[in-house]
């Protein structure tokens, strides 16, 4: 948590402890990677989006919304 507290993205952080690629997050959660990737960059997302990435990345989806 000290890389999402220190202002990195909290998607990108979670998803590269998990080990997981962007491809790997996006067939688990439903999303394109190539969103991922942008939303990773800062493209801001919905509340339907950070569940489904919160669901696949098995965190609180508090954790996405509280460090956007």
């Amino acid at each position: 948590l000290k890389r999402i507290d220190d202002g990195e993205n909290a998607v990108r952080v979670v998803r590269q402890f998990r080990l997981m690629t962007q491809r790997e997050l996006g067939e688990r959660s439903g999303i394109r990677p190539n969103h991922i990737s942008a939303i990773e960059r800062g493209m801001s997302y919905g509340l339907k989006s950070a569940k489904r990435l919160a669901d696949a990345l098995d965190i609180a989806v508090d954790v996405l919304l509280e460090r956007r």
